[in-house]
């Protein structure tokens, strides 16, 4: 069922695709350039008299001479650029105090274990910066199952998963939790058999912070500290991402399954024809990693 909007507003003929830029009005362009490429370390990939851009991972700074309708000043929306931790928040203020800026709102820690502030530049906007609450991971407690369930059904479309012929029902995996303050972020379901250990599924949410890397890695702590000497897993085809972050911490391509996925389908009709990427979903890949000692 699609989402038909408030009572009373026609929905909108054509869809926004995430934040694109946010552009800051100031005096003097060229004098803002040369504070924005020392704050953000990078070259402007455009640089004119009266415009400026600069290009910060996905998104961009605009630099536009203030005007009639874009004043300088900190009425209005704030942008909020994310660090990578409250110790980098506070290098960031400290910067633009020794910068001719100074702090504006803030900081302040949300009942979410996120910290934010405002700061204003020499040229009197306000820059957001918000930085993430400290990543925890820990084993699944009784409490978390229905979340879990739940993180199965959205992300995995059902409470099984099929893999090589096995089914793994939600209930009977183990798990690790990766928490960011009071807010469950991910997890790491797996399950071990004397020396062998097969991580079932790996989620973060959001994607692109190292909670993968994170789970993966206490996950890999956890096997070693059970005497387990081999670990394994299986992807599809299709999931590119996964197979780079696999072999970034050492997993090894053991075996091709083709047509697995297509097979699996019939087990559980539920999983998609196309996957990331736009690419036909049908193989599974094997992945394997030792942890060393005797047996490995």
């Amino acid at each position: 069922m699609g989402h038909e909007g408030p009572p009373g507003l026609p929905q909108a003929p054509t869809r926004i695709h995430g934040w694109a830029a946010v552009t800051y009005f100031v005096p003097d362009v060229r004098a803002a350039r040369d504070f924005v490429s020392q704050l953000t370390g990078e070259a402007p990939v455009l640089d004119h008299e009266n415009l400026c851009h600069f290009a910060v991972g996905a998104e961009r700074i605009t630099l536009h001479p203030a005007d009639p309708k874009g004043p300088v000043g900190v009425a209005g929306p704030v942008a909020y650029w994310r660090l990578a931790d409250v110790a980098a928040l506070a290098s960031m203020i400290e910067w633009f105090e020794g910068h001719g800026g100074q702090k504006y709102r803030g900081p302040t820690t949300g009942p979410d274990g996120w910290t934010v502030c405002q700061v204003r530049d020499p040229f009197g906007n306000a820059w957001g910066f918000v930085a993430p609450a400290a990543l925890a991971v820990r084993a699944i407690h009784a409490e978390d199952r229905p979340w879990l369930r739940a993180l199965w059904q959205r992300e995995w479309g059902g409470e099984t998963q099929v893999s090589h012929g096995a089914q793994h029902h939600v209930r009977e995996v183990d798990a690790l939790v990766a928490w960011r303050g009071a807010v469950r972020v991910g997890a790491a379901t797996f399950v071990a058999t004397g020396r062998t250990a097969e991580l079932v599924t790996l989620n973060a949410d959001p994607r692109g912070q190292g909670i993968g890397s994170r789970l993966l890695a206490a996950w890999e702590e956890a096997m070693a500290r059970r005497g387990v000497a081999r670990l394994t897993l299986t992807t599809t085809n299709d999931n590119l991402d996964a197979l780079a972050l696999y072999q970034r911490r050492g997993y090894r391509l053991a075996r091709l399954i083709p047509e697995a996925v297509m097979r699996a389908r019939l087990q559980k009709p539920s999983i998609p024809v196309t996957g990331h990427h736009g690419i036909p979903l049908r193989d599974e890949l094997v992945l394997e990693k030792s942890l060393g000692g005797s047996g490995a």
